[in-house]
């Protein structure tokens, strides 16, 4: 495993490990609410299972704070609350399900920005540039501004962003499928067959020792396709993706890099990886 750690603007060789979140507080002052959803989200996944009353006393928070974090965290998309409690959408390891573009577009939004902030200054003039789906390559998109650059991608929403802005962009037909606004099925891989990307970037759903996964076969397939056309393959991931496995590969260990950022997360086997970080 190859592992090279970035500060978001200037390169460096050495990175001070992120201090975890504990008993509700971060630095000695209480959790922001960013903070402690997140927080909630991993006892959650860890337990599968917990109730109300242990996530009041772990992070020292009232219960009605709970309450509507844990509703919050439910209309994300993101757990399922149960009488009493709440319950985990990931099960052993695996994410049962896409989930909707717009439950997941404010999850880890920080950490995806700094993650595209890093991805943005790999585009360089006259690249042919694919770009993925996803909320991690929606944050991609926000801050794109290379003209000299075509731009191919399958996401609607993306296509849309990109031509606002002036940009060269080109769409595959296709299948669409709505929960993630993105153009899949076998005329989209016919598309992308025509291109040598010289460069592209992959969301997930997934990141384990077996490659890169997501729950969709049809978009599995895209994602392979675009995958074989790209000369250097990225994956934008931020930690709550590591260790997670969907039911489809669509792309090995050493065909893609992964860049994330530095919360602690164990990287697999295998996996190359660029962490970043914000100076600030």
């Amino acid at each position: 495993m190859k592992e090279r750690v970035y500060i978001v603007g200037v390169k460096r060789t050495e990175m001070k490990k992120t201090e975890g979140i504990q008993s509700g507080t971060k630095g000695g002052s209480r959790m922001l609410t960013d903070e402690r959803q997140q927080e909630i989200l991993r006892l959650v996944n860890e337990h599968q299972t917990i109730t109300s009353q242990d996530l009041v006393e772990q992070l020292e928070s009232s219960e009605s704070t709970i309450r509507r974090d844990l509703m919050d965290l439910e209309d994300k998309g993101l757990l399922w609350r149960i009488r009493g409690g709440a319950k985990a959408r990931v099960t052993t390891g695996i994410n049962d399900t896409d989930s909707q573009v717009t439950a997941r577009r404010h999850h880890n939004a920080q950490e995806k920005r700094e993650i595209a902030e890093f991805a943005n200054r790999l585009i360089e003039p006259g690249d042919t540039v694919f770009i993925d789906g996803g909320t991690s390559t929606e944050a991609l998109v926000d801050l794109i501004d290379q003209k000299d650059a075509l731009y191919v991608t399958n996401a609607i929403f993306h296509a849309s962003a990109l031509s606002q802005k002036g940009l060269r962009v080109s769409i595959p037909g296709g299948q669409y499928k709505a929960v993630t606004e993105a153009v899949v099925g076998e005329e989209a891989c016919e598309f992308l067959e025509k291109y040598n990307f010289s460069i592209g970037f992959f969301g997930t759903n997934g990141v384990n020792d077996s490659g890169f996964t997501t729950p969709d076969l049809a978009e599995g397939l895209v994602k392979k396709k675009a995958v074989s056309r790209c000369a250097r393959s990225y994956v934008l991931a931020d930690h709550s993706k590591f260790g997670l496995q969907q039911h489809i590969r669509f792309a090995k260990p050493d065909e893609c890099v992964v860049i994330t950022t530095d919360q602690g997360q164990e990287i697999p086997d295998g996996i190359d990886v660029i962490r970043v970080s914000d100076p600030h």
